[in-house]
C-alpha cells in the first residue's frame, strides 16, 4: 500500500513537472512570438522602402535604369558590411546580460571603431571613385560613388543604437524610427525622382539625406551608452575576434544576395538586371519575415539558451516558423501575378514593363525560406561561441551560388540566377545542420516537418504546373492551414489551444 502511494506520488511530481515544462515553453514561446512580431513590423517598415518604391521606380523608371540603381544599392549593401566588420553582431554578444559598465565599454569600444575604421575605408573608395563607377555601376558616374559611400557611412553608424533597441528589448523606439526611415525616404523620392525628374540620381540623394537624418535622430539616445575612458583595447581584440568571422560570413551572405546581379550584368544585359531586381523584391518579403523574427531570435535564444531545457523549445520554434513562412510563400506566390497588376490611380502596382518578373518570386521566397532554416539553428554556433564555423557555412554558399550562376544564368537568365540563390541557402541550412548536430544537437520534430515540407512541395508544385485563376489562387492560399489540420501536425494540445482562440475570436 505505501509502494503504491509512493509510486502514485512520483506519476503526480512526474505529470506536474511536465505541465510545467509545457507551460514554461508556451511563455517562452509566445514571449518570443510577441517581441518578434514588434521586429517584424519594424524590420518591414525599414525593407518596406524598397517595397513601396517598386511602384515609383517601375513606372518612372526604365529597366536599365532600374538595373543601375539595383547595382548601387547592392554595392551599399557590400559596403555596410564590411564598415560593421561583424562588430555589430559582437556587440549583441557582449551586450545581452551584462551589467552597465560592461555595456558602455563595448558600446563605447564599437562605436568609436566603426567611426575610425569608417573615414578610413570612406577615403580609399572616394579616391577610387572614377574606376569602382565603371565597373560596379557600369555607367561612368564617379559621383554617385562618392553618394553611395557616405550612405554607407552614415547606415554603419545610426544602426548601432537600433541593434541597442533590440538588445534592450524597447521595439518601440526601433519601430518608430524605421517608421521615420519610410516617411522620409519615400517623401524625396517622390520629391527627386517624380516630380524633379532625376532618375538615378534622385533616388541616390533622397537615400543619403535619410540615412542622415536617422543617424542625427538617434544619436540622442545613443549618447547615454558612451564614455570615452571605457573604450579599451584589450576588449576589442575579444570583440573583433568574435566579429571578424562574422563580417567573412555577411560578405559570403551578401554574395550569395547579390552576386546574381552582377552575373546577370556581365552574362546578359543591364535590362534584364532591372526586371530580376523588380521581381527578386517581392521574393524579399520571406526575408522581412525571417529578418524580423531573427531580431526577436538573436536575444531570445541568448538568454534561454544559458537555462536547462533549451533545446526542446529551439525545436518547436522550428516547427512553427517553417509553418508560418510556408504559409506565407503559397499565398504570397498565388496571388502575385494578381498583386502586381493592381492599379494605384493612373499607374500598377508595377510598371507593365516588369510583370513577367512575376515568375522568380516563389524561388526567391524558398530560397530565404532556406534562409530561415540557416537562422534556426543560430543557436549552436553562438551559444558555444563557434563562430568561425559561419564563415565554412555562408562560404560554400557563396561558392555555390557563383557556380550555379555560371551554369543557369546562360540556360534560364533571371530564374537562372533566382534558382542559384535557393541551391545556395539549401547548401547552406545543410551543412550548418550536418556540423551543429555534433556539438548543439536540437531534437528537431521530424515527423511534423516532413509533413510541413509536403505540402511546401505539393504547393510550389501547383505554382507552376497550373496557371493563374481565381480557384488556382485559392486551394493554394487554403493547403496549408487545410493540410496543418487534416494531417493533424497539430498536436492534441496545440488543436484545442486552436479551437479556444477561434472560439474567443
Amino acid at each position: 500500500m505505501t509502494e503504491n502511494i509512493h509510486e502514485q506520488d512520483i506519476t503526480l511530481t512526474e505529470t506536474a513537472d511536465e505541465a510545467g515544462r509545457r507551460s514554461s515553453m508556451r511563455q517562452d514561446i509566445f514571449g518570443l512570438g510577441r517581441k518578434s512580431l514588434a521586429y517584424v513590423i519594424g524590420h518591414l517598415a525599414t525593407r518596406a522602402v524598397s517595397f513601396l518604391l517598386l511602384p515609383l521606380y517601375t513606372n518612372a523608371l526604365a529597366p536599365e535604369d532600374m538595373g543601375i540603381l539595383s547595382l548601387a544599392f547592392a554595392f551599399s549593401a557590400f559596403g555596410l558590411i564590411i564598415y560593421h566588420m561583424g562588430l555589430d553582431s559582437a556587440l549583441l554578444r557582449y551586450y545581452v546580460g551584462e551589467n552597465r559598465e560592461k555595456q558602455r565599454a563595448s558600446v563605447t569600444t564599437v562605436y568609436l571603431t566603426l567611426i575610425v575604421v569608417g573615414l578610413l575605408l570612406s577615403g580609399v573608395i572616394l579616391s577610387a571613385r572614377s574606376l569602382l563607377a565603371g565597373s560596379l555601376l557600369g555607367t561612368p558616374r564617379p559621383e554617385w560613388i562618392a553618394i553611395l559611400t557616405g550612405i554607407v557611412f552614415l547606415d554603419t553608424l545610426w544602426t548601432i543604437p537600433m541593434h541597442l533597441y533590440r538588445a534592450d528589448e524597447k521595439p518601440l523606439p526601433y519601430i518608430t524610427f524605421s517608421l521615420v526611415n519610410v516617411t522620409i525616404t519615400m517623401a524625396l523620392n517622390i520629391l527627386l525622382v517624380v516630380h524633379y525628374r532625376m532618375g538615378v540620381a534622385g533616388a541616390l540623394v533622397a537615400n543619403l539625406i535619410a540615412s542622415g537624418t536617422l543617424f542625427l535622430l538617434t544619436m540622442a539616445s545613443l549618447v547615454r551608452h558612451i564614455s570615452l575612458p571605457t573604450f579599451s583595447i584589450r576588449l576589442l581584440k575579444i570583440l573583433l575576434r568574435f566579429g571578424l568571422p562574422l563580417l567573412l560570413a555577411g560578405l559570403f551572405t551578401m554574395t550569395i544576395e547579390l552576386a546574381g546581379r552582377y552575373m546577370l550584368r556581365w552574362l546578359t544585359t543591364l535590362e534584364t538586371v532591372g526586371l530580376y531586381s523588380a521581381g527578386y523584391k517581392l521574393g524579399v518579403l520571406m526575408l522581412i519575415l525571417v529578418m524580423g523574427f531573427n531580431m526577436g531570435w538573436q536575444p531570445f535564444f541568448l538568454r534561454r539558451g544559458k537555462k536547462a531545457g533549451a533545446e526542446p523549445i529551439f525545436a518547436r520554434i522550428t516547427t512553427y516558423m517553417v509553418a508560418v513562412m510556408g504559409t506565407v510563400l503559397l499565398i504570397i506566390g498565388a496571388w502575385v501575378d494578381d498583386l502586381v497588376r493592381l492599379p494605384l490611380g493612373p499607374i500598377t502596382l508595377f510598371g507593365s514593363e516588369y510583370w513577367s518578373a512575376t515568375n522568380i518570386v516563389p524561388v526567391v521566397m524558398l530560397g530565404y525560406l532556406l534562409f530561415g532554416l540557416y537562422v534556426l539553428q543560430l543557436p549552436g554556433i553562438h551559444l558555444t561561441t563557434r563562430t568561425k564555423w559561419v564563415m565554412l557555412f555562408r562560404g560554400s554558399g557563396a561558392f555555390a551560388n557563383v557556380v550555379c550562376n555560371l551554369i543557369l544564368i546562360p540556360i534560364w537568365g533571371a530564374m537562372g540566377a533566382a534558382l542559384s540563390t535557393c541551391i545556395s541557402f539549401a547548401v547552406m541550412a545543410l551543412l550548418t545542420f550536418l556540423i551543429t548536430r555534433r556539438f548543439y544537437p536540437v531534437p528537431y520534430e521530424w515527423v511534423r516537418l516532413a509533413k510541413l515540407s509536403s505540402l511546401i512541395a505539393l504547393g510550389l508544385a501547383g505554382l507552376y504546373l497550373f496557371p493563374s485563376d481565381l480557384w488556382r489562387n485559392l486551394i493554394l492560399s487554403a493547403l496549408m492551414p487545410a493540410g496543418i489540420w487534416l494531417l493533424r501536425v497539430l498536436t492534441p494540445e496545440e488543436r484545442d489551444a486552436l479551437r479556444q482562440f477561434v472560439r474567443r475570436s
